[in-house]
């Protein structure tokens, strides 16, 4: 049995210690629980700082500025945005994807080539890039060249899909082309500038007073126009087909693919015609694009040639009242003579 007095000393001792690793505790946790200066502070469970979606990020320190999917901003993981399109002083951009990988499917793929698509409202970029893995999955970066058209879609679209062997992921663009655009300014991409808006229908500026004897010609009902009959996307969609089956025999309807775009704001589409490898209509490289009008009782080819990968992209600028079309190779179609020519 110990003496008291060395009990006593014992039980001291022990409450002094436990004094000291509770002063310990609530030192360290209030060190962990401060934010720290310069570091957006995440809310807990992994949750966004700010709503997710597209967004110009300035060069913070010596990073390239960026522009970035994120689906959950701020949350504190480095790769988590979908797609990320930064620009060193000097070099192209270079585009970074963290892709979908349900089942592993990319995971298993790591070391090898395969091919990604970014399509933009229906126009399909492909990338042929090299899988890696990173902390929070299949990680991949490849170059983009600044004057590629895909900057102008990305501008201009509504919507893009990133696909690949591990998935789709969809992102919507609507309301990113001022973040898109500012990045464009900053790393000197081909992104032309938004059209102005259209003036008012129906605006006329008044100039004073009607002199007189003047005023009935002037304020005179405009002559009635006659409505231009509106005919369904099923029935031109069918003219097309049968235009086609003419004209490329044993062509199958999933051997093609069909755009309904008006190009010349008549109130009538024509339709952009691409052709796809597995038609049997293409060559070694190239594969049939044709561009018909639709105004008439038969299609009218306004342009039939081929190009690989054409992906056909109307553009906002225009040549004789016809909207230029832009192809994948970064080749433009004008329009000229009744026809659209290289």
């Amino acid at each position: 049995m110990l003496a008291p007095g060395y009990s006593t000393a014992i039980e001291t001792g022990i409450l002094l210690m436990l004094r000291s690793c509770l002063r310990l505790i609530v030192v360290l946790g209030l060190v962990l629980l401060t934010p720290h200066p310069g570091h957006t502070q995440p809310e807990p469970n992994g949750r966004p700082t700010r709503p997710p979606g597209w967004e110009y990020r300035p060069s913070p320190g010596n990073e390239a500025p960026a522009f970035a999917f994120d689906p959950c901003p701020g949350c504190g993981y480095h790769d988590s945005a979908y797609v990320a399109i930064r620009c060193e002083s000097g070099k192209a951009p270079a585009m970074t994807l963290n892709p979908n990988d349900q089942g592993g499917r990319l995971t298993r793929l790591e070391g090898q080539q395969v091919v990604m698509e970014l399509v933009i409202d229906g126009v399909r970029y492909g990338f042929r890039m090299l899988v890696e893995v990173g902390p929070t999955g299949p990680i991949m970066e490849t170059t983009v060249p600044s004057e590629h058209p895909m900057f102008q879609t990305l501008a201009d679209g509504n919507r893009a899909v990133l696909n690949g062997p591990g998935g789709a992921l969809s992102m919507p663009l609507r309301g990113s082309d001022a973040a898109i655009r500012r990045w464009a300014d900053a790393c000197n991409a081909q992104v032309a500038a938004p059209p102005p808006p259209a003036p008012p229908a129906g605006g006329i500026a008044s100039l004073g007073p009607t002199p007189p004897g003047k005023g009935e010609a002037a304020m005179a009902p405009p002559a009635p126009v006659a409505a231009t009959p509106v005919v369904p996307e099923v029935a031109l969609r069918a003219r097309v087909d049968a235009f086609l089956a003419r004209h490329y025999d044993g062509i199958r309807r999933s051997g093609y693919t069909i755009r309904l775009v008006d190009l010349n704001d008549d109130g009538s589409p024509e339709a952009l015609v691409e052709f796809v490898f597995e038609s049997g209509q293409c060559g070694a490289a190239n594969c049939p694009l044709e561009i018909l009008d639709l105004s008439g009782p038969s299609p009218r080819q306004m342009f039939d040639g081929v190009a690989i990968e054409a992906n056909p992209r109307p553009l906002n600028s225009r040549t004789g009242g016809w909207r230029d079309i832009r192809l994948a190779d970064g080749s433009t179609l004008r329009w000229g003579g009744g026809r659209y020519h290289r």
